[in-house]
């Protein structure tokens, strides 16, 4: 299933055909999605799946609440967005493309003892541009991390775009970097 064309709907492991439309026609009340059976994980049966829809209009939004769907995807936005990033700088287009595609670059979390030895004393207190320019001698690109005694809610600042890049920090096991890597 992982060709879903754009004329079909996929809600709780379940394909519907859906009928062909613009993004500029109205709403359809025929779109009918099974969405009273529990789809589960493997390996989390406690926890159901929360369906996703993807919309091309923004008057069919309503429609998602009513099936049920916890979020959406709106498509012809993101591809605008990406047309308006492309024509500013078309050298967006290399970025976003390796960004979005299935294949290339993927975002990893690796531990900081990938980088640095952090059993030495001196080589553990490295700024996060060191470690950034460590980890592009492997072809990859750090963009955020994580510290070992923070949790994921305390982090947000630093998972993306951390403040004071140049300043010494002292990395221990366990610290988490967050990169942009072809393995």
């Amino acid at each position: 299933m992982s060709n879903i064309k754009s004329s079909e709907a996929f809600a709780l492991g379940r394909v519907f055909s859906m009928p062909s439309s613009s993004s500029s026609s109205s709403s359809s009340p025929e779109v009918k999605i099974d969405t009273t059976s529990q789809f589960t994980v493997e390996s989390y049966r406690t926890s159901p799946c929360d369906p996703i829809g993807e919309i091309l209009d923004t008057r069919t939004r309503s429609l998602l609440q009513v099936a049920g769907c916890k979020g959406y995807v709106m498509s012809n936005h993101i591809v605008s967005m990406m047309l308006a990033s492309i024509a500013e700088d078309r050298d967006m287009n290399g970025i976003l493309g390796e960004l979005l595609s299935a294949q290339g670059s993927e975002t990893k979390f690796r531990d900081v003892s990938h980088y640095l030895d952090v059993t030495n004393e001196k080589e553990r207190m490295r700024s996060f541009w060191d470690v950034a320019v460590l980890a592009r001698q492997r072809r990859e690109v750090v963009f955020g991390y994580k510290p070992r005694a923070m949790l994921w809610t305390e982090a947000q600042q630093l998972m993306t775009n951390p403040p004071n890049k140049d300043k010494p920090l002292q990395w221990q096991e366990g610290d988490i970097v967050i990169v942009l890597a072809l393995d």
